[in-house]
């Protein structure tokens, strides 16, 4: 997990979480869709398979770059709608699989969220607890971050009339 959350890059954490859920479950993604998918759903965060299967499609274009076809490897853009579900699923995996490095989906209850998100567009947030929530907003294409830090402030140079004709 530390890998994974030591880098920004979409595509780098994503292959580092697939690293991650791999060595927990002792298999290779493609093998692991069925494991991965009983143990998130025997949880509360609303996993479904069709969730799983979308992480794993990308796995061979984000780990291999020698595919035939260009479109096959995977970009940042790829990865980035699902990635904080993954990331959440791999904190779940992390403090409540009771057996590591095994393909058993037995699970323990060390870690329950205050604040989650149950699907792609709902979250769960417990009376009394605190949380912080991040959104990023992308151009129409869903490729690119946009920046919305800006407050420009006017200046006298911006004012300028011209009187030529």
């Amino acid at each position: 997990m530390a890998e994974a959350f030591s880098t920004k890059h979409s595509v780098a954490r994503y292959r580092e979480l697939i690293r991650f859920l791999e060595h927990a479950f002792s298999r290779p993604l493609n093998q692991l869709e069925k494991k991965l998918s009983q143990f998130l759903t025997s949880g509360d965060l609303g996993y479904t398979r069709a969730e799983v299967q979308e992480w794993v499609a990308p796995r061979d274009g984000a780990i291999h770059g020698d595919r035939q076809q260009p479109e096959d490897l995977v970009m940042e853009r790829d990865v980035r709608r699902f990635l904080p579900r993954m990331e959440q699923a791999a904190y779940d995996v992390l403090f409540n699989k009771a057996v590591w490095h095994d393909a058993s989906q037995k699970r323990r209850q060390a870690l329950r969220h205050h604040a989650a998100t149950t699907s792609a567009t709902d979250i769960r947030i417990t009376q009394g607890h605190d949380c912080a929530i991040h959104s990023q907003i992308l151009d129409p294409f869903d490729a690119y971050p946009l920046n919305l830090d800006g407050n420009p402030e006017s200046t006298a140079a911006w004012l300028v009339v011209s009187t030529s004709k």
